[in-house]
């Protein structure tokens, strides 16, 4: 599933909650896979989401080297005027694939860099 228009309205959060606490355990990351190491801070993130119709509460547990791609990835969107993305929790890899296919992002930057680096494909 793509992130972009065709989906823009199949999952939106009746309500959620975010936090940035530290790891009492090991946990990993919703977007790279990683292992959040025990004391590593992480954004926490819960709620009620509406998607396709049914909604379910759900939670997701990000790495804060993801959360920082995760909102280089939308402002490259937001700031072509490209209304149809929203990066959805654990898509943040077909997002990426989608900016560089499209040129909003370029994969000489040092984040996306970063980003393939660390993430295996």
């Amino acid at each position: 599933m793509s992130y972009t228009s065709e989906h823009r309205t199949s999952c939106f959060g009746e309500f959620h909650t975010t936090s940035e606490p530290i790891a009492q355990k090991e946990h990993v990351c919703c977007e790279c896979g990683k292992t959040i190491q025990k004391s590593e801070q992480y954004q926490y993130v819960s709620g009620l989401w509406n998607h396709d119709g049914s909604k379910s509460f759900a939670t997701s547990k990000t790495c804060l080297d993801c959360v920082e791609m995760w909102e280089f990835v939308a402002e490259a969107f937001y700031e072509n005027d490209d209304e149809t993305g929203r990066v959805i929790f654990g898509m943040l890899s077909e997002a990426i694939d989608e900016g560089l296919e499209s040129g909003l992002i370029d994969r000489k930057n040092h984040l996306i860099k970063k980003w393939f680096k660390r993430v295996k494909r």
